[in-house]
């Protein structure tokens, strides 16, 4: 009787063990997918990038990912939860700042982004946000 009681308790510290144990290890959740950003242009250099996540019902843009202006054939890489998301891309050169838009992308594995505002058509092209900078052209005297 006593040897049963032993193995009883035992088995019963050993199962309290295991749960204060894995119940205190730290969980950490990272995203899954990678999400390449490219930009596919010669002359323009991107300048801010964002997306948005419609799974949490939240329509605001994130904070800008880039940290420094993806210049022309260069990539950045930021990782996301699987889901339907909006991205949205500011381009500059010389002459304009543009600001294009890709909607409903479904992420559900590792993708990338090409932009690239050379390659539209004319209609696709009326639908980005083209912005003249002002230069301001001084004369010497």
């Amino acid at each position: 009787m006593i040897n049963i009681m032993k193995k009883t308790f035992y088995t019963i510290a050993i199962i309290v063990i295991a749960i204060i144990f894995n119940g205190c290890q730290p969980y950490m959740y990272t995203p899954t997918h990678n999400v390449e950003v490219y930009n596919n242009n010669d002359g323009k250099y991107m300048t801010s990038f964002y997306y948005r996540d419609y799974s949490y019902g939240n329509d605001t843009w994130s904070r800008d990912q880039l940290y420094n202006d993806l210049n022309p054939l260069e990539s950045y890489n930021i990782y996301l939860d699987e889901g339907m998301y909006d991205f949205k891309f500011v381009l500059e050169d010389d002459y304009y700042s543009y600001t294009m838009y890709e909607y409903d992308v479904e992420l559900h594995s590792d993708i990338t982004l090409s932009v690239c505002y050379d390659c539209l058509n004319k209609m696709a092209k009326d639908k980005v946000v083209k912005v003249a900078k002002n230069k301001v052209v001084t004369k010497n005297d």
